[in-house]
């Protein structure tokens, strides 16, 4: 019995130095200013390591030195600043906070915040990218919560660059960036906030394109705004709620590229839209699907597909084309409509609508529709199997010798006084 109580106690004792070990401990920088990696700027008169939550009293500026800085959190406080140097880096992997007016600074070139758990900003703080080459890095198969009073928490143009199977979810405040990039099987939730990137968007899928990366944007907006840039979206980005919104407003041509069919743009609501600037041109080589509008005085050109069809939720709506500038495509662009109850509109709010080059495909369902409200012509033909052909301005389509009219079901509807012919 006695030995038996004597082993009781001693995992006992085993299990609670466990539990202490793993508790985290406050270490405080005390200097005015000073560098992370100086064991006499820090109470404990030692460097912050795992287990850790370093503390930036109001007041006070920490520069992180050393490329292999480690915590598990941090707390900046009032006036205190967190600095990373020119190719320094600082990882953190517990929920971390800055409760004042500054906050976090990525000064150098290069200069890196890996981090993941979740962050916290109240007041005016900021995590401020201040060098076009400095990165916030989220680790692979880790998450990071982005939770902000501030309005613009992340601010500057540090690149933004998710591990494979990681995930940014952005609960409050705004980030702007330079790159963002989304690897395979990660995800960045941008919800109903604002996420802006003034470099290049490139969401990766993996070998084979079997899985792939994903942009969610709930009922907030991602802007582009670097000027003739080519992002690619070899993944998917979701347009999911009511007034999602795709912004382009960088100067010149914007282009989105995919090297695997995985790449689309859906969008999961009408009132989603991909707006485009005036004087900017967005040139897709990705399927555009699902229900939104294309909107904006910009221009754009279908490089591949837009088409109306049932989104990720099996839910249909219209497409609607409404750029205040020139419609147009290439001879691989293709108009399609689906699906029961998908209306691929050509509104009558189109700018120009260039002489065009591309297919109209209407097939899967008897109830799918292309409706023309702008006089069209394009050299490419009408393959329809299903569906309405819903002529309310007169079209013109084929070139008479090598793309005829493939139709072998459906309906062409001609609006009165308006005229259809297929050469």
């Amino acid at each position: 019995m006695k030995r038996m109580l004597l082993t009781t106690v001693a995992i006992c004792a085993v299990l609670c130095f466990g539990l202490t070990a793993q508790a985290t401990t406050n270490i405080t920088f005390n200097v005015t200013s000073g560098n992370w990696n100086t064991a006499g700027n820090w109470d404990l008169n030692r460097v912050p390591a795992d287990g850790d939550n370093a503390i930036i009293p109001t007041g006070r500026t920490c520069y992180v030195d050393i490329n292999n800085a480690r915590a598990d959190s941090f707390t900046v406080q009032g006036t205190g600043v967190l600095s990373i140097n020119t190719n320094c880096l600082l990882e953190i992997d517990s929920a971390s906070s800055v409760a004042g007016t500054s906050g976090v600074v990525l000064s150098g070139s290069a200069s890196t915040l890996k981090i993941s758990g979740s962050l916290t900003i109240s007041g005016a703080g900021s995590i401020d990218g201040q060098n076009s080459s400095a990165v916030i890095s989220i680790p692979a198969n880790n998450a990071l919560t982005l939770d902000f009073s501030s309005t613009d928490a992340v601010t500057g143009s540090a690149d933004i660059v998710l591990g494979t199977g990681s995930t940014l979810t952005m609960t409050s405040g705004n980030v702007s960036c330079d790159d963002l990039a989304i690897p395979h099987d990660a995800t960045a939730d941008v919800g109903a906030r604002t996420l802006t990137s003034s470099g290049v968007l490139d969401i990766h899928s993996s070998a084979g394109g079997t899985r792939y990366g994903l942009l969610n944007v709930g009922a907030g907006s991602v802007t582009l705004t670097g000027s003739n840039k080519t992002h690619t979206v070899d993944g998917q980005i979701t347009l999911a709620a009511s007034g999602s919104d795709l912004t382009i407003n960088g100067s010149g041509t914007t282009a989105i590229s995919c090297t695997t069919s995985q790449g689309t743009i859906f969008g999961c609501h009408d009132s989603a839209v991909i707006s485009i600037a005036s004087a900017k041109t967005l040139a897709n080589a990705v399927t555009i699907k699902g229900h939104l509008e294309i909107s904006g005085q910009g221009s754009f050109t279908n490089q591949y597909v837009v088409e109306s069809t049932a989104d990720p939720n099996s839910v249909v709506g219209t497409l609607k084309l409404a750029v205040g500038g020139t419609l147009s495509d290439n001879s691989s662009g293709k108009w399609k409509a689906t699906a029961a109850n998908a209306i691929l509109d050509f509104d009558s709010s189109i700018g120009t609508l260039d002489s065009l080059q591309g297919e109209f495909v209407i097939s899967g369902s008897s109830t799918a529709k292309i409706e023309v409200r702008e006089p069209l012509t394009t050299t490419g033909r009408l393959d329809m199997s299903n569906g309405t052909l819903d002529v309310i301005q007169s079209v013109t389509m084929g070139d008479g010798s090598t793309h005829f009219m493939s139709m072998t079901g459906g309906q062409i509807v001609v609006a009165s006084t308006k005229t259809f012919t297929h050469l």
